[in-house]
């Protein structure tokens, strides 16, 4: 694989240091599955998620979490408390929120040509675009949720987040527009719509 990073892209934390560099120039993610040999972000590795749940790894580096745990979450995982992946490290949750294509670049959408039909799907609901707005949500505490399609992660009180669109901070405007576009999507109660602003408030004092 190529070891050069993509000149656009964050300088690589020291959690990803030694993570593979794709051909395209991005870090291989810890779960990320081989499709045709070549490692597919697509897809993840069913037993990297159990030994993510059991060792409690980061989902991107693999390496050992420490007392924190962070969460890269739309805003609808918020509202609901729950990840569809298990935590991170800050600055692995960080860097996945300002390099991720599907989280930076807001035409785009979920891939499925070419998967495996027998294709490991995570639980939950799953946007099929980008999800505008995200989350990296830190707690204390988790909890792993077995589900019929593997595991969720119900999460924990924050003891901060911060807010991101299209790789950088996310703005008050930003957030109102991810919230409208998702009203098409799901129906949020005027109190989820009131905590939302108020925790994105918090964060910015």
């Amino acid at each position: 694989m190529s070891n050069r990073l993509r000149p656009e892209l964050p300088r690589l934390p020291k959690h990803m240091a030694r993570l593979p560099i794709d051909k395209r120039g991005y870090p291989v993610p810890w779960f990320a599955a081989r499709l045709n040999g070549e490692p597919d972000f697509r897809l993840f590795d069913p037993s990297k998620l159990a030994r993510a749940s059991k060792e409690r790894r980061c989902w991107v580096c693999g390496e050992p979490l420490s007392a924190f745990n962070y969460f890269v979450i739309s805003i609808l995982d918020a509202v609901n408390r729950v990840s569809m992946e298990p935590p991170m490290h800050e600055d692995c949750a960080v860097f996945s929120a300002q390099a991720c294509p599907f989280l930076t670049r807001a035409e785009m959408h979920r891939r499925t040509a070419g998967l495996p039909e027998d294709t490991y799907e995570v639980a939950g609901v799953v946007l099929d675009r980008n999800p505008g707005v995200i989350l990296v949500w830190a707690t204390r505490a988790y909890s792993v949720i077995p589900v019929a399609k593997g595991l969720m992660f119900k999460i924990g009180e924050p003891v901060n987040c911060r807010w991101f669109t299209e790789g950088r901070n996310a703005t008050r405007d930003d957030l109102r527009e991810s919230i409208e576009e998702l009203t098409h999507e799901q129906n949020f109660s005027p109190d989820q719509l009131r905590w939302l602003m108020r925790l994105f408030e918090s964060a910015q004092s």
